[in-house]
């Protein structure tokens, strides 16, 4: 996020050649955080291991976008219009295939706000 607001190419490259877990299958890995309101004797579930993916997922396509635009020759150059189209594409699959947890509809906690 950083390099974007500073201008940087960013220091890391490509994402790790591990790839996280799958939360829906194995979200023991990432933990889990549950929230329980004072008048209310329910825990609510924060989605955390939803969120963590979904942030990570779309930082690694902001960072793709950010070395190719600051790692250009000349940065005041103008992007082809179809590699911003390509770009647009990928965040839009990447907000379209967002769990139900995180659509719009469903999200409250600020965690949850910042990914739309």
């Amino acid at each position: 996020m950083y390099a974007y607001v500073l201008h940087e190419r960013p220091q890391v490259e490509q994402p790790p050649s591990i790839p996280l877990p799958d939360p829906n299958k194995d979200s023991s890995w990432y933990g889990q955080i549950r929230l329980r309101y004072p008048q209310d004797q329910k825990a609510y579930t924060a989605h955390f291991p939803l969120v963590f993916k979904a942030m990570c997922d779309v930082r690694a396509i902001m960072n793709s976008e950010w070395i190719e635009v600051f790692g250009r020759q000349d940065p005041k150059s103008t992007i082809p219009l179809d590699r911003v189209h390509s770009y647009y594409l990928k965040l839009k699959r990447w907000f379209d295939n967002l769990p139900t947890e995180l659509s719009p509809e469903n999200i409250t906690l600020p965690s949850q706000l910042l990914l739309q």
